[in-house]
């Protein structure tokens, strides 16, 4: 056991180890069930992507920002019998919990704990938690898992003095805004908690720790602009203010009409 303590101690070791576990649990939900969609929200991301109705890939779909539709559409361009979505969240769903597990393995090292812990308690979590994530995939709870797995990264990486891993954790937490901005938003929320945290035990890399938030931060908002003008390049002012006013209608609870007359004008 030690010389396996030994070569989890180097991060490369430590990071194959992670994924190789977190891809054979994957593999054993294809296996055991059907993997499919939660909701129909991303069902009817996948077919704008991929162009199914109108026969040509869109980048600018509802719900998901346009710096993400762009690759993903180029993608069913080049490939469109790959179903690209679909893929693009199970890798999501993977590289997070590879992440996870390789930040559990590393704090057990750190604390002196048994090398199988770990891994036995990872598959656990996953028996309880993330196999539903797995087989009922919904961008919502890809977005969440994602930006999970990039706190927890920047995290490790300004503890351990590793600002590339750093920076990986923060690009992680831009992803899950792109993928799902409401989900994105309460990501950013648990990074600027943990980056207060850090300052209050840790002194050191005080500007490094605050630039990384902060130009996380700036990028989601700047991605939100791109988004937002994309939208009314490609929908009009017309229909964005028509379907603002569809989601305020159908979405949430409703006024009154004597109360908000102009809702059902």
């Amino acid at each position: 056991m030690k010389r396996v303590r030994n070569l989890l101690l180097r991060p490369a070791y430590r990071f194959l180890l992670s994924g190789l576990i977190a891809a054979v649990l994957t593999g054993l939900c294809f296996l055991v069930t059907t993997v499919t969609f939660l909701t129909n929200d991303d069902n009817a991301i996948a077919h704008a992507l991929a162009g199914y109705q109108t026969g040509t890939p869109e980048a600018v779909v509802l719900f998901t920002n346009v710096l993400l539709g762009w690759p993903v559409s180029f993608l069913y361009r080049v490939l469109p019998a790959v179903p690209w979505w679909s893929v693009l969240q199970l890798f999501a769903l993977w590289l997070s919990e590879t992440l996870i597990l390789d930040n559990l393995i590393e704090s057990s090292l750190d604390a002196g704990l048994p090398v199988l812990l770990p891994p036995v308690a990872f598959a656990a979590l996953f028996a309880l938690l993330l196999l539903p994530v797995t087989v009922q995939l919904t961008y919502t709870l890809t977005a969440c898992l994602l930006g999970t797995a990039g706190v927890l990264r920047y995290a490790s990486g300004i503890r351990k003095g590793r600002p590339v891993a750093a920076a990986g954790g923060v690009f992680l937490v831009l992803l899950s805004f792109w993928l799902r901005d409401d989900t994105g938003l309460v990501m950013l929320c648990f990074l600027a908690a943990e980056c207060f945290r850090m300052l209050l035990e840790k002194k050191k890399q005080v500007l490094r720790t605050v630039l990384l938030v902060l130009l996380t931060v700036l990028l989601c908002i700047a991605s939100s602009g791109i988004n937002r003008s994309m939208h009314l390049s490609v929908n009009g002012k017309d229909y964005e203010e028509f379907f603002r006013w569809r989601e305020q209608f159908s979405d949430f609870s409703r006024d009154s009409y004597k109360d908000n007359p102009e809702l059902y004008a």
